[in-house]
């Protein structure tokens, strides 16, 4: 049976639970072998279960009851402890779903054994290329002229999702090339985390301003129906996606703008590792965790960007690379992949591997640091060992890795103490002299890395590892 269901007006939650409607449909409507050379069988509706959501309480239940296959989703980021309790209930004849690499490995961590069943899926979409030209039909439904660059960004308007990013892309790119930025998607205004959803409405609305981008920026809601969400992608140039959302183990939006034939630059992260081929579909750029949450390289998104607006033959290269790559994002596949799971796992169950998985005790988080960070990163330490899964490396991070830093956020360092607020993330606390120095030299500018002294380079590290620099591995 299928249990748990998604919350609602959630897109990426309802299209997956569509996968999981039909995996349970094919599931129960098609014969399977229980045993080696016993007779074709149909599976029952109470033969299995596919939790798509699990409640805590209903974890103790999996060991005394029939095969069961359970959705992670950003489970391994967000609620680590309740992975490793999940998958500790499990046994041979039972599996978690994953949508990423990065899960994987965390789920691999726990050193289970017998080792866990992990099923991997790409969940795909049903978005493709439109029949016609969505290039010149875009541009024609929003009265651009037809050698007009479009770049979108489409997503939900939270911190983490990095909608700011884009704006300062936009007011950049829009400096080299005769460009039009979209971003598409809606607020949610009760976000825990950052300034606070309502807050970052005004912080938008702000930046807008500012940069002055009537002219060069246009928006619209989260409400596009697929028709129009395929001419919107397919239309466009380029999707960027700058998204540092900690728990984004698929990344739709990507996947949908691939299927669409428009490559897409992105933060390597989570789903967007395995979900954009670099060189190929479009470009990523390094992530990495500090004591006060995740950073990216967001100037290497520009330093992209530029280089595909300014290269017709490279763009059309990766949309060529898309076309041939969107075969590997087909829903039909995560539906079988599925079902032939539920079928596998009813097997196992029949013939009675039903051994309890079982691993050592999960290390107690034991971590001290000198950030007082508010909102949802205030749980940093418990979210770090996974977000560093999700980076494009687990490894701290390095001066000598990166071509310039500059501060991070909007600073303010008073008699050794620094605060700093950011869209995603405030967090204050004490700095030595000698970061301080190094702080007031370094301003708002990119600073060389190639300038440092050898001290120097050891004070910026610290301070990358901190997250009150941030780093690109761009030209500065």
């Amino acid at each position: 049976m299928l249990l748990g269901e998604p919350p609602p007006h959630w897109r990426s939650l309802e299209r997956s639970y569509q996968v999981c409607q039909r995996a349970h449909e094919q599931a129960t409507s098609t014969a399977t072998w229980l045993t080696e050379g016993g007779p074709r069988t149909q599976v029952g509706e109470d033969d299995f279960r596919l939790y798509f959501r699990i409640h805590p309480s209903e974890i103790g239940e999996i060991a005394n009851g029939p095969p069961s296959l359970i959705a992670l989703h950003g489970s391994c980021v967000l609620e680590r402890a309740l992975v490793y309790r999940l998958v500790s209930s499990l046994r041979e004849c039972d599996a978690v779903v994953v949508t990423c690499s990065s899960d994987v490995d965390i789920v691999r961590s726990f050193r289970h054994k017998p080792a866990p069943q992990v099923l991997k899926i790409s969940l795909g979409t049903s978005l493709g290329i439109q029949t016609g030209r969505p290039r010149a039909l875009l541009r024609a439904a929003l009265h651009l002229d037809q050698d007009t660059r479009i770049v979108s960004c489409v997503s939900r308007l939270i911190p983490h999702k990095n909608a700011h990013i884009f704006l300062e892309l936009v007011s950049q790119l829009r400096r080299r090339h005769k460009l039009m930025g979209i971003l598409c998607g809606d607020y949610w205004d009760d976000y825990p985390s950052g300034i606070g959803g309502a807050a970052y409405r005004e912080w938008l609305r702000d930046l807008f301003d500012s940069l002055k981008l009537e002219r060069h920026l246009l928006r619209m809601d989260g409400s596009l129906s697929d028709d129009e969400l395929s001419l919107l992608l397919g239309g466009s140039d380029i999707l960027i996606h700058p998204s540092l959302a900690v728990d984004e183990n698929y990344g739709f939006t990507p996947v949908e703008a691939v299927a669409c034939g428009t490559p897409v630059i992105a933060t390597g992260y989570g789903g967007m590792k395995d979900n954009v081929v670099h060189g190929l579909t479009g470009l990523k750029v390094r992530t990495w965790v500090t004591d006060t949450g995740a950073r990216a390289d967001f100037r290497s998104i520009l330093a992209c960007a530029d280089g595909l607006l300014g290269d017709d033959a490279k763009l059309s290269e990766m949309r060529e690379g898309c076309i041939v790559a969107r075969g590997a994002f087909s829903p039909d596949d995560a539906v079988s992949a599925l079902a032939s799971m539920i079928h596998h796992l009813v097997a196992l169950h029949a013939s009675g591997h039903r051994r309890q998985c079982v691993a050592p005790p999960l290390d107690p988080i034991l971590r001290s640091s000198r950030w007082a960070v508010e909102g949802m990163e205030a749980t940093w330490p418990q979210l770090e060992p996974s977000v560093a899964q999700y980076a494009s490396s687990p490894d701290p991070v390095n001066a000598r890795q990166f071509t310039a830093v500059r501060r991070f956020g909007r600073q303010t360092l008073r008699d050794g103490r620094l605060s700093v607020v950011a869209p995603d993330v405030r967090f204050s606390g004490p700095v030595a002299p000698d970061e301080a120095d190094l702080l007031e030299g370094v301003g708002d500018q990119w600073l060389p890395v190639e300038s440092l002294g050898r001290a120097q380079l050891d004070v910026v590290t610290r301070l990358l590892r901190a997250g009150v620099l941030t780093a690109t591995q761009s030209a500065p």
